[in-house]
């Protein structure tokens, strides 16, 4: 019987608390969809990371409550942004350096999607309200349970989206930063109707790395789009096989 995928996942961490955590819906979505998930703690230490990368066959970077420091693609902070994790922030950066060393699938989210185009020399709109003229409210009130809606716009090479590309997919929608300057090894598959880049995908396409700017643990069970991304993010940890070294 084939081996099932061991997907590492970064937790988030609530420091007021000294409390770790990850939303139960990422863990779900890879265990059914014929992955086991694997939860990676915030640990400062690169070597500790860089062994965790060798075991697993892909990683995935989820949403975070906090912004991405500007620091790291070299802006200040503007008046909107919100609390930064600079922990955070270092540990998914090295988890991506592994990443693209080991060629480990990538799936990115919401945040994941945002450290992944900084990663990569790109940079982000700090907060959509207050620097773009959008129709799309992007961001919903609360804690984002009750996500808004908007299509999705799929360019002419839509890629891992093919199967879906003759509908107008609906995605949730619930950042209030997106990617702005976009790194040149990526290419744009998707944007929102107000030109929000919503998903991009490694140029190099014999490496999977794919990143989306919903959330699609959220819908997976009933969005086609969505499901699709963690069926094929596990089919291609399915045949990574762990590194010894990174």
């Amino acid at each position: 019987m084939r081996m099932r995928p061991l997907i590492g996942m970064t937790c988030r961490r609530d420091p007021s608390k000294k409390r770790l955590y990850l939303q139960e819906a990422y863990s779900r979505a890879i265990s059914e969809l014929g992955g086991d998930p694997c939860l990676i703690p915030l640990i400062d230490d690169r070597g500790y990371l860089e062994r965790i990368a060798a075991r697993v066959s892909g990683i995935l970077l989820p949403g975070s409550s906090t912004d991405v420091s500007p620091l790291l693609y070299g802006q200040s902070a503007h008046p909107a942004l919100r609390t930064v994790d600079p922990l955070r922030d270092r540990v998914d950066l090295w988890l991506l350096d592994c990443a693209f060393k080991l060629r480990l699938p990538v799936l990115a989210i919401c945040y994941g999607v945002q450290i992944l185009n900084v990663h990569q020399g790109g940079s982000l709109i700090q907060d959509l309200p207050s620097m773009v003229d959008s129709p799309y409210w992007h961001d919903p009130p609360g804690d984002g349970d009750q996500p808004v809606t908007h299509p999705l716009l799929l360019g002419s090479d839509p890629g891992p989206f093919a199967a879906v590309s003759a509908e107008q997919p609906e995605v949730n929608s619930s950042h209030h930063q997106a990617l702005d300057e976009v790194a040149s090894s990526l290419r744009i598959l998707a944007w929102a109707p107000d030109g929000i880049v919503e998903a991009v995908q490694l140029q190099e396409r014999d490496h999977f790395v794919l990143g989306v700017q919903w959330h699609p643990e959220r819908d997976y069970q009933h969005n086609t789009l969505s499901r699709i991304l963690f069926e094929q993010f596990v089919h291609f940890a399915g045949t990574s096989a762990p590194n010894p070294t990174c």
